[in-house]
This record gives C-alpha cells, structure tokens and sequence, in this order.
C-alpha cells in the first residue's frame, strides 16, 4: 500500500496518458503503466515526505515537491 503526506494525494497521468505517478511519505516516487496496471518504477528521493507530483510536458521529466519545501526534478 501507498502511504502518502497529505490528507489529501492525488496521482497524475504522464502527458500521454502511458502513465501514472505519485509520491509517498517515505520520498519515494511511483510510476505505474497506466495502460497494464503495473508498477514500473520506484525512485527513492530526498527521504522527506511527498507532498505533490507533476509531469512536464514534454512526458519526460517529473516535478516533485517535499514536505520540506524541497522541490526535485527527475528524468
């Protein structure tokens, strides 16, 4: 199970629609194959709380913001 830092998470969908993510309290970023249900990422970030995720445009870089006002970019 997903344990998430707000009351309140949402998951985003990847521009096209082939993917899910979401981040977890424990830093860690989830990326689901939206089409097969699969998980087929985990990326352990800074190990403070995720609090919101979003993709960039172009579906290949993801936006995540901590708990601790820390913000990353992956690709």
């Amino acid at each position: 199970p997903l344990t998430t830092a707000c009351s309140l998470t949402f998951v985003v969908c990847s521009p096209d629609g082939s993917y899910v993510a979401a981040g977890g309290s424990d830093g860690t970023i989830f990326v689901w194959n939206a089409r097969s249900g699969k998980l087929e990422h985990t990326v352990q970030s800074l190990k403070a709380p995720i609090c919101s995720v979003a993709w960039h445009p172009s579906g290949h870089q993801i936006v995540v913001a901590h708990t601790d006002k820390n913000v990353q970019i992956w690709e």
